[in-house]
């Protein structure tokens, strides 16, 4: 979605937040490398 232009990078991380304040698991790791690829994405 941000890729394509439908999201900002911010609305993203946003949203995975709320996914884990209401119980979605993702370790630290992961959560470092999605940040980090969302960084990484070229926007439009």
């Amino acid at each position: 979605m941000v890729k394509k232009g439908k999201m900002r990078k911010e609305e993203a991380r946003d949203k995975v937040d709320s996914m884990i304040r209401k119980g979605f698991r993702l370790g630290h790791e992961e959560y470092q490398e999605f940040l980090k690829m969302l960084e990484n994405i070229e926007m439009r």
